[in-house]
């Protein structure tokens, strides 16, 4: 069951805000079939599961989670010997 501190579908923002991303970000893994969401008339939802699940595949693919930054440095390698 969810209360209003722990609704069981999130709104764009709410998912953008949680993962330190921006909500256009979102938007576009909905619109390109990645994230799935619910229309409740005109409002956009994704429920608590489908964020879960999604974080669940990018994990499992070896992907960077949506807002993780990388702290690496291109490696240059020299051509040749």
């Amino acid at each position: 069951m969810s209360n209003e501190k722990n609704p069981a579908y999130l709104t764009v923002s709410q998912v953008a805000e949680r993962w330190s991303v921006s909500e256009n970000f979102v938007r576009r893994l909905i619109w390109d079939g990645e994230l799935t969401a619910t229309c409740f008339g005109r409002a956009v939802r994704v429920s608590r599961e489908e964020v879960s699940r999604y974080a669940a595949a990018a994990i499992r693919t070896h992907a960077q989670p949506p807002g993780a930054l990388r702290h690496t440095k291109p490696v240059r390698g020299r051509s040749g010997s």
